[in-house]
């Protein structure tokens, strides 16, 4: 089981710590919102700096005879490719972060600690949302699977 542990000023908000010490989850500078058109989200509750970790996600990593299930799924919308072979689920607000072209943070795949780190790539201002490029880097704009315009869920492929 994971301890918390209270770090002072300037990192402000609580780490969840595995017990090999590994910080797996931030806390405290992020929620759950609704937003206006894409459902729910995660915001930012606390202003975050550019290169700020907003949070260390656990995987599940699901092998490739596995991961082809979730396409029946609605988790299907909701998995990462992870290596060539497999797919992952993430946990915490990992599944929430809503997808844009012109987003203020990235996801960075661990594999070797089966995490998915979400990073600021500019300073986020308390209560705005935390996006991500879903197709992974910020300035790739290709087509996604689902119309992210009007956030309707629309498979193209």
């Amino acid at each position: 089981m994971g301890r918390k542990v209270a770090i002072p000023d300037p990192i402000r908000h609580t780490l969840l710590i595995d017990i090999r010490g590994v910080v797996i989850q931030s806390a405290n500078m992020i929620s759950i919102r609704e937003t206006l058109d894409h459902g729910r989200g995660v915001f930012a509750s606390a202003p975050i700096r550019k290169g700020e970790i907003i949070e260390r996600a656990p995987v599940l990593v699901l092998p490739d005879p596995q991961w082809v299930i979730l396409d029946s799924t609605q988790l299907r919308d909701y998995h990462y490719a992870w290596g060539p072979d497999a797919a992952a689920i993430v946990l915490g607000f990992g599944s929430i972060y809503n997808h844009s072209y012109t987003p203020n943070a990235v996801y960075v795949r661990r594999i070797e600690e089966k995490l998915m780190e979400y990073v600021a790539i500019r300073d986020i201002e308390m209560g705005e949302e935390i996006t991500v490029n879903y197709n992974g880097s910020p300035e790739d704009h290709s087509p996604l699977w689902f119309n992210s315009d009007q956030g309707q869920l629309c498979r193209t492929a």
